[in-house]
């Protein structure tokens, strides 16, 4: 069941953080959880797994030398609030369909492509044999749940978590407040979210996102400081979990991450895509 922002106070009083609630609550972003649904994946409905729904004419994306795994697309229909889907650029799309690019050797994601499916036009479910790369066996129509998310405490501190201002005094109750807000909203594994920050990891995966899109425009940041405010402008556009029948290296998560200031136009070419190990313990 969905937190909102009032719940959210509550949960930080509730823990003792009742001085924090502003800063914590401006922190707080609004995600979109994919949830099995009891139901056949239809052609054109929100789906994890199985083969892809592709516009006639439209080939299964291949890259050069990495194989293209077909993870989830999702209706932009089933998006809650036409306002969202404004903000994330899909005016004019139908759908839109997630497919991560791995290493053959170790089957890391190295990047990902996005494909948006304009209002109107034909679908076709895609046959096997056209894979260029692989699918989840385990395929399952989804709904899209909003869920609210709070920056996590790391080994390396983001802009997001300073922005919660809390001190190490305070570091326990706010493990309290994460946990009691995940038990709020019910979210179990296998955690696959639209937006939201990103989940358990033990670095910031916005600085892992602005330094590889860096690295392909042919630059680095110069300092510490610099990656730090250059990742402030990066966003998760898609956290997909290891589940059953598909486990990413290190049993961690593929990472889709845009600029948070080419989404709302839909630049989805800018998206860098990767995989991130679990914490260990």
């Amino acid at each position: 069941m969905p937190v909102d922002h009032a719940q959210l106070r509550a949960l930080a009083a509730d823990v003792g953080l009742g001085h924090a609630a502003d800063a914590i609550e401006h922190q707080a972003r609004c995600g979109l959880r994919l949830e099995s649904l009891p139901a056949p994946a239809e052609t054109g409905c929100s789906k994890v797994g199985g083969l892809p729904d592709l516009p006639l004419g439209v080939d299964w994306p291949v890259g050069t030398d990495t194989r293209s795994l077909f993870l989830a697309q999702v209706a932009v229909d089933d998006i809650p609030g036409r306002t969202s889907a404004l903000a994330l650029g899909l005016s004019g799309a139908a759908l839109i369909s997630f497919f991560a690019f791995q290493d053959p050797a170790t089957r890391e994601v190295i990047d990902g492509r996005i494909l948006l499916t304009p209002v109107g036009a034909e679908l076709r479910r895609a046959k096997a044999r056209e894979l260029s790369g692989g699918f989840i066996g385990d395929e399952r129509a989804v709904s899209l749940q909003p869920v609210l998310s709070l920056p996590r405490p790391g080994a390396v501190e983001t802009g997001a978590m300073r922005g919660v201002g809390l001190g190490d005094e305070d570091r326990d109750a706010y493990l309290r407040l994460l946990a009691e807000l995940e038990r709020a909203q019910g979210v179990e594994p296998p955690r696959h979210e639209l937006l939201g920050h990103p989940d358990r990891t033990r670095d910031d995966i916005l600085q892992e996102a602005a330094l590889m899109d860096a690295w392909a425009e042919g630059a680095e940041p110069s300092s510490t400081e610099e990656l730090e405010a250059q990742a402030e402008r990066w966003r998760v556009l898609l956290r997909f979990d290891s589940e059953r029948g598909m486990r990413w290296p290190g049993g961690g998560c593929a990472y889709f991450c845009i600029p948070a200031d080419v989404l709302p136009a839909g630049r989805y070419e800018r998206v860098r895509a990767f995989t991130w190990a679990a914490p260990a313990g």
